[in-house]
């Protein structure tokens, strides 16, 4: 667990607030995922919002998540009420699960809303080069070697220098932080550079990156810097997942890794 200082007078809500927009009729597992995560990474309140399959999946599965279904898939019209939700949240992440369906309610909500974010998968996808649009914004970025392709039509070396420096210029040039997935993780906020090489080959399956999006929230959320946060989330999420396929090999699940954060 990875575990903030907390003085004995803590209330609820002092150690984060955490808001994630995901969920489609097709995945569902996503946002329930990243939501868990991000509880078990110390985030004191985690409220999910997206399609009611998605909902009622979180909270039949975890009923420590408040959940607000949708009648449907993400779209504008539902703007005004996630953003009075986004108003309650310390940090807020956006992608899990989502359909390209929703891609210009997604450009719209980063637009407007205020706190940290985390953008994951669909996000990433949805906004493309037009995170120059977006650069007052505080933005942490999950994104693997294809969604780093979206997001900056680069594509990503082989060779580990040149990998470092493109993700550290990226970086740079759209004003976010950057936690490029890979065999090795590559960290950068555009000055400062990390990798990480914790994890394995057996994380390949479905809801790893929701995981990391979801520890990732969690600590921005508790008022960790991003890049602080983009690394530890990388360590930890990488550690969960060696320790997991130690015992359990191919035959690795995310879910597994939610008992080692």
């Amino acid at each position: 667990m990875i575990i903030l200082p907390r003085p004995p007078w803590s209330h609820k809500g002092d150690f984060g607030r955490v808001l994630i927009i995901g969920g489609s009729a097709r995945s569902t597992g996503a946002p329930c995922l990243a939501g868990m995560a991000a509880l078990r990474s110390g985030a004191d309140t985690v409220t999910i919002i997206g399609h009611e399959r998605a909902m009622n999946t979180a909270s039949a599965h975890c009923p420590d998540l408040i959940t607000i279904a949708l009648k449907g898939e993400l779209e504008e019209y539902l703007i005004p009420d996630i953003l009075e939700e986004s108003l309650h949240a310390d940090a807020v992440l956006i992608g899990s699960g989502l359909s390209s369906f929703s891609f210009p309610a997604i450009r719209n909500l980063v637009s407007k809303i205020e706190v940290p974010m985390v953008l994951d998968a669909a996000a990433i996808h949805a906004i493309g080069s037009e995170l120059f649009e977006f650069d007052e914004k505080t933005l942490l970025l999950t994104p693997h070697a294809g969604e780093f392709k979206s997001l900056t039509n680069d594509i990503l070396s082989q060779n580990m220098k040149e990998r470092e420096n493109q993700v550290k210029y990226w970086a740079n040039q759209l004003g976010v932080t950057l936690l490029t997935k890979g065999h090795i993780d590559i960290i950068s906020d555009g000055v400062r550079t990390a990798n990480n090489i914790n994890g394995n080959p057996f994380m390949t399956v479905n809801g790893t990156g929701d995981i990391l999006a979801g520890v990732t929230v969690a600590l921005l959320a508790q008022k960790m810097d991003p890049f602080n946060a983009a690394n530890k989330a990388a360590q930890k999420v990488g550690q969960a997942g060696d320790t997991v396929a130690e015992e359990k090999g191919a035959a690795l699940m995310a879910s597994d890794l939610l008992s080692f954060l």
